[in-house]
Formats: structure tokens, C-alpha cells, sequence
């Protein structure tokens, strides 16, 4: 006789949904998913994923923030509950890089709700590149700025 026990990771996952770059500035849209069967808190704004980001690879973290699920609660036996048994949250999260260049966010999602601590960690390759029109914008100016002194 031989028993198979199967693994279930209720670590969150992340997907990128959107990303847009204008600019220096980086809008990311993001979405975080979570299974379980029901979830449920004493509070309705209770913090079920908390995150943290690394903007620019340097191993520290330059934003934190909890969230709480998209769908709304049910109020049942003094507690609220969700049910769906697939939970998301979906943000947006917004950076202004001071110069152009190659970035790599790295972003860390941590379960608050059930089964508290899991972490998934993950990626964004970000290429800030100043549009050409700023560049001969400031070109135009440094060109105004140095006839004007003479």
C-alpha cells in the first residue's frame, strides 16, 4: 500500500497585467492571486497580501504596502467571509527613475490571510529611455541659454 500525499503551495502569485513607461516615469499594473477555499477576517479591510519592490536592483527595498482583496465580503456569523476560492488584487504601482538605463524591479509578495509568511519573488525588466523630444527640448535650451551670455 503506498499513499500519496500531494503538496499544495498556497504561496501567492503575481502577474504582471500592464506596464507603461513615459519617459522617466513607470506605471506597473499589477495583479495578485491567492486559492483558497474561504477566507475571512473580523475587519472587511483586512490586508491579505503585503508587497515590497525594488525599484532599482539594489537589493533594497524602496517601497511597502498591504492590500486587500478586490472582491467584496460577505457579513456571516459575525465574521466576513469570502468564498470565491480564487482571490485577486489588482494595484498600480508608480516610480520616477531619475536617469535612462536598464532597470530590474524585483518585486516580493507575501500572503497575510491562511497560511501567513509565503513569499513569491519575481522580476520586471524595466528600459527607461528619455524620449527623443525631451533631448532636443534640452538641447534647444542649453543652445538659447549659451547665446544668451554671449
Amino acid at each position: 500500500v503506498s499513499q500519496i500525499s500531494l503538496w499544495r503551495n498556497y504561496a501567492p502569485r503575481a502577474y504582471l497585467q500592464n506596464s507603461e513607461i513615459a519617459e522617466l516615469a513607470v506605471n506597473l499594473d499589477l495583479q495578485f492571486e491567492d486559492k483558497h477555499e474561504t477566507w475571512w477576517a473580523k475587519n472587511p479591510e483586512f490586508a491579505w497580501f503585503r508587497y515590497d519592490i525594488d525599484w532599482d536592483s539594489d537589493g533594497i527595498f524602496d517601497q511597502s504596502g498591504n492590500v486587500t482583496l478586490d472582491e467584496e465580503a460577505v457579513f456571516q456569523n459575525n465574521i466576513y467571509r469570502w468564498t470565491s476560492g480564487i482571490q485577486t488584487s489588482t494595484f498600480d504601482l508608480e516610480h520616477v527613475y531619475e536617469t535612462g538605463g536598464n532597470y530590474t524591479a524585483t518585486i516580493s509578495v507575501t500572503d497575510l490571510g491562511y497560511v501567513s509568511g509565503e513569499t513569491t519573488t519575481f522580476q520586471i525588466p524595466i528600459n527607461v529611455v528619455p524620449e527623443p523630444a525631451t533631448l532636443a527640448l534640452l538641447g534647444l535650451g542649453g543652445l538659447f541659454l549659451r547665446k544668451r551670455k554671449s
